[in-house]
């Protein structure tokens, strides 16, 4: 039996589990563990949207909330579903290459930096040149996210190791933030 922190929940859990014939305990705990994670991830962009709201003068509030727009349009280059499908396959052990995946997988993700990388020709046009920088790291930064998430996360997923994906989202939610906090002292 799995042990959980509210030990006297225990026995409904697991009359819940006999009704319906499922290991309600370990469903419990997953999905209390997947709940914080979505919590944490909340919390991350609340904490840093404060921030950079709070420290950041107008414009640049405006700057930044262009660079995620822009970036969000592009993130069909990053082929959303792709973790999810290599999660099933690991959860069904089907025969699969990380790298071929990969190497699909970082093609498509260039393709999200190219035109990154075209945006910055229109920066003249709206006079906003000093941006260019911030495209040209978007640009470079672009494809790591998804690759991890694909390699990471649908591990964490497949093998249905929970725990270990909220600790690692608590750790990039830190370092996010951390992060956001050095942007904010260099800058002022």
């Amino acid at each position: 039996m799995i042990k959980t922190p509210f030990l006297w929940l225990s026995p409904y859990i697991s009359r819940v589990g006999k009704r319906f014939n499922i290991d309600a305990h370990y469903f419990v705990k997953n999905s209390t563990l997947v709940i914080l994670g979505q919590v944490v991830s909340i919390l991350r962009g609340l904490v840093t949207g404060y921030l950079v709201a709070r420290f950041f003068r107008k414009e640049v509030y405006g700057e930044y909330q262009f660079m995620l727009s822009v970036v969000g349009m592009l993130s069909i280059f990053t082929l959303p579903g792709m973790s999810t499908a290599v999660a099933r396959a690991w959860v069904r052990n089907d025969p699969f290459s990380f790298r071929k995946i990969t190497i699909e997988h970082l093609k498509v993700c260039l393709i999200g930096s190219i035109f990154l990388l075209l945006c910055i020709p229109f920066l003249h046009y709206y006079h906003r040149e000093e941006l260019w920088l911030f495209f040209v790291v978007a640009a470079i930064l672009f494809p790591l996210g998804p690759l991890s998430m694909v390699r990471f996360g649908s591990f964490t997923v497949g093998k249905a190791k929970f725990d270990l994906s909220l600790k690692a989202s608590l750790v990039w939610s830190v370092i996010i933030i951390l992060c956001t906090l050095a942007i904010i002292a260099f800058y002022q």
